[in-house]
């Protein structure tokens, strides 16, 4: 009996303590949820608020906002001072698109931009050098962190990074079997493999 009795003086003790971790569990988890409720608030609306970035992720073209972020990543290799130009986010990049990381480790890259008119009086106002212009589309060479600069203006429409094509004539002369197997050109002249096509008139 009297074990039962101890027993029975320790569960008040064991709930209030229990009931005490709990509480500070809690506290600690709404403590939490504030500060990154904060974090995330403050973020969104600096992304949010600045109306250049919110120009730049409407007209550009998902090959640009790549070279962004890749840019991004390479400067933060940079300042860890973990940053290898054979893991370079940028280099990877340059295999496709008009974009070069320079020694001093800024970012050049190609871009095309449409405008809403024939004008170019705006992109010459703000500073940028354009290299060729045939009626609404102009082309730039820039550094990439002038882009949302370049998107606020009125008069572009849409920015698109220069893309690198490769051609592919190796193989376009393999299938129609003008190259053999050296690598030698070989047009036999013959008239072989060619189909007879006859003309019918009623």
């Amino acid at each position: 009996m009297a074990r039962l009795s101890h027993l029975h003086a320790r569960r008040p003790a064991r709930r209030k303590r229990l009931f005490k971790d709990a509480s500070r569990f809690w506290l600690l988890g709404l403590v939490l949820l504030a500060i990154l409720g904060s974090n995330l608030l403050a973020n969104s609306n600096a992304q949010g608020n600045d109306p250049r970035e919110a120009a730049f992720n409407q007209k550009a073209d998902k090959i640009l906002r790549s070279i962004r972020r890749a840019a991004d990543e390479d400067r933060k290799a940079v300042l860890k001072g973990k940053f290898r130009n054979e893991t370079s986010q940028v280099r990877r990049l340059s295999r496709i698109a008009g974009v070069k990381l320079r020694s001093d480790n800024t970012v050049r890259v190609n871009v095309a931009v449409t405008l809403t008119d024939d004008s170019d009086s705006e992109l010459k106002a703000a500073g940028f050098a354009i290299e060729s212009r045939v009626g609404d589309i102009a082309t730039l060479e820039m550094d990439v962190d002038q882009l949302p600069n370049l998107a606020e203006l009125s008069t572009v429409r849409k920015i698109f990074a220069s893309v690198i094509r490769h051609p592919l004539n190796d193989r376009a002369r393999q299938s129609a079997g003008v190259d053999n197997n050296s690598g030698q050109r070989v047009v036999t002249q013959m008239g072989q493999g060619v189909a007879e096509l006859k003309l019918c008139w009623t």
